[in-house]
């Protein structure tokens, strides 16, 4: 298999959120795609918060592309020169209030390597400590909860746990999980 070759690219639109190009390929058969959209973002990560009793923390916020109220995980973009694991700590402890003793980076996912640059980076947070209110950004209204990992799943199976970067970054955690349960570290 060989890579297409950019043949001409611009710049739609670049502002705080992302970038968007039009791009040209030319394909390994000779054929012109054009113009195909790529979005550059910064990376983001998820949060799968477990508290001492197994439950995962969710968070609750409209999504006004799709026009709907989301059930998901603690989430949030990595700003520029930000470590991902800061970016992890901050996000949880922005949308819920809850600071973490351990914060372990388990794997990253592609948000959607058709279209996008970025990466989903899934961290576990465990021992988690209330730390005060939330510090919600001006366009965030989340309400917080907790909910099993079969429940989660569950909800995932009929579209009430539907964003499906959440529900693999869950799914990575919970393998985590049952393997650090079983050798017991």
């Amino acid at each position: 298999m060989k890579l297409w070759q950019i043949v001409d690219q611009k710049i739609l639109v670049s502002d705080r959120w992302l970038r968007l190009k039009a791009i040209t390929y030319r394909l390994p058969t000779g054929a012109e795609v054009a113009p195909y959209y790529i979005i550059e973002e910064n990376e983001w990560v998820h949060i799968v918060a477990v508290d001492d009793h197994g439950m995962v923390v969710t968070v609750q916020q409209y999504r006004p592309a799709a026009e709907v109220m989301c059930l998901e995980l603690p989430a949030g973009v990595v700003e520029t020169g930000e470590a991902v694991q800061t970016a992890a700590a901050r996000e949880l402890l922005e949308e819920t209030g809850l600071r973490a003793k351990e914060m372990i980076e388990i794997g990253s996912l592609w948000a959607n390597p058709a279209r996008q640059t970025n990466r989903v980076h899934v961290f576990v947070a465990c021992g988690l400590e209330a730390s005060g209110e939330q510090q919600l950004d001006e366009s965030e209204d989340i309400q917080c909860g907790r909910a099993s990992f079969s429940e989660l799943f569950k909800l995932a199976a009929v579209g009430k746990f539907g964003q499906s970067m959440h529900v693999g970054s869950l799914a990575l955690a919970r393998e985590f999980l049952q393997q650090r349960s079983a050798t017991g570290s």
